[in-house]
């Protein structure tokens, strides 16, 4: 039982020790940065204006300007928030604000898939 209370606690150090979080703010009506790539497990903390918030949408949404959130995807508040390591899989997540994604508020997140050794 020591073991694997030893071993459980070895691994939580190491996934935490390991990840990392990515801060997106917002510069007027745009992101900063707006595109931004990051490895699997790591965390997005958006920190924006309270008129400001982040929806996930998918990419025929986002390439037309539109906001109509993606189902399951990840959304901010308005003021900010974070999207923790679980709502981000491998691959691109597309996002923007919903009042201002027709003035071209919006970003991207990639998601990599690495892998230890």
């Amino acid at each position: 039982m020591k073991k694997a209370i030893l071993l459980f606690g070895m691994i939580s150090f190491a996934v935490a020790a390991f990840s990392a979080t990515v801060n997106i703010t917002n510069a007027g009506f745009t992101f900063s940065p707006a595109n931004v790539t990051i490895n699997l497990g790591d965390d997005i903390n958006f920190q924006l204006g309270g008129s400001h918030n982040a929806v996930e949408v998918s990419k025929a949404t986002f390439d037309a300007g539109g906001n109509t959130p993606l189902p399951g995807g990840f959304s901010i508040a308005f003021g900010g928030g974070a999207v923790t390591a679980d709502k981000l899989t491998a691959g691109t997540h597309y996002f923007v604000c919903s009042p201002h994604a027709s003035l071209g508020m919006k970003g991207t997140i990639t998601v990599l898939n690495t892998t230890g050794i």
